[in-house]
């Protein structure tokens, strides 16, 4: 299955530094997310719930960041990306052609599926549709390895919020 060290971003016995998928859409957040956590954790970057799926099959990953609402296939979120560079506008004006809303959860569905249950999953949406935090902290009492931040706060310190977000940091004070 998976290696699973509980060590953070040191590397583990095979001398490898931990994965991360991350599920995300909007291009700048992806970019900010990997600059800050991509330095200490090899990161792999999704737009869509089709190829994320597929790839959640076939490959296990130490950790998953996933956007709530996201694309469902490759090609809508690259009819996304190029409309928002071609309009020259901020993505989230056109953003609700692509969403599917809750997509997240259902790719988590498929990760517990493929993976089991105790999988690091770090939930994080700026949707103001449904209450996805409600639903995340539903789960938790079979999903112990799971949390939800909001976009906004998780994107002023990504790395900082993934590493509290890990397992073995559960139950630590805020420092």
């Amino acid at each position: 299955r998976r290696m699973r060290s509980g060590r953070g971003a040191e590397l583990g016995s095979e001398g490898r530094r931990e994965s991360i998928l991350l599920v995300e859409d909007f291009p700048g957040a992806a970019r900010q997310i990997v600059e800050s956590i991509g330095r200490e954790y090899e990161i792999l970057h999704l737009g869509a719930f089709d190829v994320a799926r597929k790839l959640i099959e076939h490959v296990a990953f130490d950790h998953y960041i996933f956007d709530i609402d996201f694309p469902d296939t490759q090609a809508d979120w690259l009819r996304f990306i190029h409309e928002t560079i071609e309009l020259r506008v901020d993505p989230s004006y056109i953003a609700g052609k692509y969403y599917n809303y809750g997509n997240g959860l259902r790719l988590f569905d498929a990760l517990r599926q493929a993976w089991g249950g105790d999988v690091h999953v770090l939930f994080q949406s700026g949707s103001v549709w449904g209450s996805y935090e409600e639903a995340v902290n539903r789960m938790k009492p079979q999903c112990p390895n799971i949390s939800f931040l909001g976009k906004y706060p998780f994107l002023q310190q990504p790395l900082h919020y993934f590493q509290l977000s890990l397992p073995h940091r559960a139950g630590r004070p805020l420092s």
